[in-house]
């Protein structure tokens, strides 16, 4: 079996942002593919749903000189690294606290944007109401997270080895903190919240990871977390080691076989 250290945490702790930040690559690439979606003059007030660590905010407040980014989390540690990392926009950017879908936000904005965070909140609909709430008329919405499919080969083989002797115990009274949703009711949802011009579409985006410690220290930080956060040191350790083992005998060895959700949309209304 693969050595691994995994990180281990208490179920109700806050991310490690530094860590995020430093495996998380990918994700960043795909939320600046979003940012790119969007139309603008950079006289706007954008904001960011689930900014993290800021990198992709960061990106969003260069194209915005004139404008203003509204970046929004729910973990404290991602806002307090994200405010170091955004310090040089001064009031150009502020940080909010918040769980979705509560959007604590009391001016309409010009535009919404979001990557790698939405199928973290399991009410949809109330969301999408949200966002339809808070966009100006005509204002953009830009968002990508997992959709149908995402991570299915790890996801399956993580449940069966939470189900084993070993584990079973700790994850009695298991539920899903996510949610990986099709196109097709994301369409429904947006379109019933008021929203118009709905695009919605699937796109695989394999990461292969350069050896086992590279795919344990991601897994670990990101995609096991809730559930490394039921076990004690050891068994996490054990636990992250033996998924970290059955994909390097996949071929390719160690992709995770991530699924994203793309949604294009607008407020109704000529805007600006």
């Amino acid at each position: 079996m693969v050595a691994v250290a995994s990180p281990v945490v208490p179920p109700d702790a806050d991310w490690n942002a530094s860590a995020y930040r430093r495996v998380s690559g990918p994700q960043i690439a795909w939320g600046v593919e979003v940012l790119d979606r969007l139309q603008l003059r950079g006289d706007e007030t954008v904001l960011d749903v689930g900014c993290g660590p800021g990198a992709v905010t960061r990106v969003l407040a260069e194209r915005l000189p004139r404008g203003k980014v509204l970046g929004l989390d729910a973990s404290p540690d991602m806002l307090a690294l994200a405010a170091r990392e955004l310090a040089a926009f001064g009031p150009r950017v502020q940080l909010l606290e918040a769980t979705l879908p509560d959007l604590p936000v009391s001016s309409p904005v010009d535009a919404i944007v979001s990557s790698a965070t939405l199928h973290f909140v399991l009410d949809h609909p109330a969301l999408f109401r949200g966002f339809r709430r808070v966009l100006r008329p005509g204002g953009q919405l830009e968002f990508q997270c997992g959709g149908r499919g995402n991570l299915h080969r790890f996801y399956a083989r993580a449940f069966e080895l939470a189900a084993s002797r070993e584990y079973r115990d700790a994850f009695a009274g298991w539920s899903d903190s996510w949610y990986f949703p099709g196109p097709e009711e994301t369409r429904e949802r947006l379109e019933a919240a008021g929203l118009v011009e709905v695009r919605t579409w699937l796109e695989p985006r394999p990461v292969r990871y350069a050896d086992a410690a590279a795919f344990a220290d991601f897994t670990g930080h990101v995609i096991l977390r809730p559930l490394l956060a039921r076990l004690d040191a050891a068994r996490a350790d054990r636990f992250t080691a033996a998924l970290t083992e059955a994909a390097g005998c996949d071929d390719p060895p160690h992709q995770l076989e991530y699924v994203r959700l793309n949604a294009s949309a607008r407020a109704p209304g000529a805007g600006r």
